[in-house]
């Protein structure tokens, strides 16, 4: 015969091998996808706070004022989330409005989350209404793509 035991053993291993490669590959492709889908998350998140704030500060600097609106149901995805994310809202808009003209801005808490409604509440601003209806903050997520 031409072939010995040891091209026996070595044919085997480098099976084993090739096998144990592609289940690597798989387990790359697999890391690859969903550190790809985690960037994906997190631009998303950035995206729909930006539209939060631009619709927030668009808000603040209008020259007429708001007009009283009913409150309006939210969809479900913002309902989901939890009172921590409204009051990280709350304290991104106090801040970012603070600096913008000194004027101030904020969620009232808890109402992002917590309930079927949710209002924009302007403190100290002449010519404003008080409460703006978080329809506003929904049609700015919408906008993102227009922003």
């Amino acid at each position: 015969s031409t072939h010995t035991r040891s091209d026996e053993g070595k044919r085997r291993r480098n099976k084993k091998k090739s096998c144990k490669s592609k289940s690597k590959k798989r387990r790359l492709y697999d890391q690859k996808l969903e550190e790809q889908f985690d960037k994906d998350k997190k631009i998303r998140k950035l995206e729909s706070e930006k539209a939060l704030l631009t619709i927030a500060l668009r808000s603040a600097t209008r020259k007429l004022p708001i007009p009283v609106t009913p409150r309006y149901s939210l969809p479900k995805s913002v309902l989901d989330r939890s009172r921590s994310k409204a009051s990280a809202i709350n304290q991104t808009l106090r801040v970012s409005v603070t600096e913008f003209n000194k004027r101030e801005l904020q969620i009232l808490p808890g109402t992002i989350g917590s309930g079927a409604y949710g209002s924009l509440k302007i403190g100290k601003l002449p010519n404003f209404q008080q409460s703006v209806a978080v329809k506003e903050i929904l049609e700015g997520i919408l906008d993102l793509k227009r922003l």
